[in-house]
């Protein structure tokens, strides 16, 4: 990570940080190019993905917004 912060600009570093910070525990991203495959701890599936789903939740995987969708919060090791 780096001030920039790409497109996304200094303001909203802390939402990529948590983000990134969220890959480390296990949790996948959800935007285009993403997979339907379990993920994390407990093995949760990427529901929430972009090419999995035609309802996709506005989510930190996804949009980085400081929300967390159940798969996601599955995928990080919160229980279901």
């Amino acid at each position: 990570m780096e001030y920039d912060n790409g497109h996304w600009g200094p303001s909203d570093i802390n939402e990529v940080f948590a983000q990134e910070s969220c890959h480390i525990f296990g949790a996948a991203d959800e935007y285009a190019g993403c997979s339907c495959d379990v993920s994390g701890y407990h093995r949760v599936p990427n529901l929430n993905c972009k090419t999995c789903t035609s309802a996709q939740v506005p989510c930190l995987m996804n949009a980085n917004t400081l929300s967390r969708c159940t798969w996601s919060k599955g995928q990080i090791g919160w229980r279901l």
